[in-house]
């Protein structure tokens, strides 16, 4: 009896004891159950914040897009009327000068003085219009602004046209679109649009050869523009801003001078190269043709029956002849 008795107890004690195992297992995954609801209940908070915080960016950018589209109608706007008193004043001539400037390199800060002395020069000189022979692989530091905002300062009073026999690319072709056509010739490339911002670091390669650098600076982001270190999270977040600025800058400029959509303009400034034909296809520039097609349109954009085409060097114009 003591026998039964005990394997009884015996048998009920393991059922407690697995029961209660059972109820701590339960009582486990409730509680997982109820941490991950939590986690998931915070994974969804965040993505409400984040969409609320992408749905302000968005309409933020809806508005610069709104305020950039009302700015270019207006600087449009503006631009014809100047031109259309350009042209008002132009009278047909017999004969007539067509000046011819050569630009057959990068455009840096030291050339573009001396392509900026000329355009300046040019707007009261004794041509009746000007071609820009531009074959040139890009600019730094913002030249091509400069000298687009000279090319369209000349164009206020006289017809200025760009031809480029090899090719215009990067800051060449930004700065081109100022002008009133681009004529291309059939052999030559367009492209290589977009910004393109770089940064050196020589810092692992001196350490192997034994050089130490010292760098002594005043301010955090000092020598951020220097060979001695690799960027920080702060400074390479500033380059890509910076990047993100002169492509915003290259859209609008395509959109303003060629006509063609944000979007579309953005995806054009993707580095690539193409052939004037597919340049001409894609609005990038007005017709294909050789120099001698080019000085026929600045001619007949003059008004000039009989042109008399003029090659002058950077820095020169053409002078009004001395009087005896």
């Amino acid at each position: 009896m003591r026998g039964a008795s005990l394997l009884a107890m015996t048998m009920l004690l393991c059922l407690i004891l697995y029961n209660s195992y059972e109820i701590v297992e339960v009582m486990d995954t409730k509680r997982d159950i109820s941490i991950i609801r939590e986690e998931i209940r915070g994974i969804d908070s965040e993505i409400s914040n984040y969409t609320r915080m992408k749905e302000d960016e968005m309409e933020e950018v809806k508005l610069l897009l709104s305020e950039i589209n009302e700015s270019i109608k207006e600087a449009k706007s503006l631009r014809e009327e100047i031109l259309s008193l350009r042209d008002g004043k132009i009278k047909e001539v017999e004969k007539g000068k067509i000046a011819i400037l050569r630009i057959d390199e990068d455009i840096t800060p030291e050339k573009v003085t001396e392509y900026i002395k000329s355009l300046r020069e040019m707007r009261f000189d004794n041509s009746k219009a000007v071609v820009l022979w531009i074959d040139s692989w890009g600019a730094s530091s913002n030249s091509d602004v400069f000298l687009g905002d000279y090319i369209m300062e000349l164009r206020a009073w006289k017809p200025v046209v760009v031809y480029s026999g090899g090719g215009i690319w990067g800051g060449g072709y930004n700065a081109a679109i100022y002008s009133d056509r681009v004529i291309v010739n059939e052999h030559a490339s367009v492209g290589w649009l977009g910004p393109l911002l770089r940064h050196i670091d020589y810092s692992e390669y001196w350490k192997k050869e034994g050089i130490e650098v010292t760098v002594f600076k005043a301010g955090k982001h000092k020598d951020m523009f220097w060979a001695t270190r690799p960027l920080d999270s702060e400074e390479e977040e500033m380059y890509y801003n910076w990047l993100m600025a002169d492509e915003l800058y290259i859209s609008t400029n395509l959109l303003d001078r060629r006509g063609i959509d944000l979007n579309r303009a953005r995806e054009l400034e993707s580095g690539e190269f193409w052939s004037s034909e597919e340049a001409l296809d894609l609005g990038l520039i007005d017709e294909l043709g050789g120099l001698n097609r080019a000085i026929e349109v600045a001619a007949e954009l003059a008004k000039v029956k009989e042109p008399e085409p003029i090659f002058i060097r950077p820095g020169e114009w053409i002078k009004e002849p001395e009087e005896d």
